[in-house]
């Protein structure tokens, strides 16, 4: 969220709600989440073949390469009141 968007959400609370901006930035709150799904150090994810031979995921699969999998997914989020306006 920029910092404009940031200073019109709090004018919109502001005077909807009739206080002052400083006490309509407690209305809403933001934050991002990551998720570490693989590690490559710490985590392996083997795959056992029929003739009895382990491999690690990513030496197995020609779909998922080792980039993908240590991938960090972000996703971002806005929690706020809603106004009925």
């Amino acid at each position: 969220m920029t910092e404009a968007q940031k200073e019109a959400l709090n004018k919109e609370y502001a005077q909807y709600l009739g206080i002052s901006e400083q006490e309509a930035a407690y209305c809403w709150s933001e934050h991002v989440s990551t998720s570490n799904t693989y590690s490559e150090k710490a985590d392996t994810i083997d795959i056992l073949y029929s003739d009895g031979t382990v491999r690690d995921i990513a030496e197995a699969s020609e779909i998922l390469d080792l980039e993908a999998l240590t991938r960090k997914p972000t996703k971002r989020y806005l929690f706020r009141y809603r106004l009925n306006s």
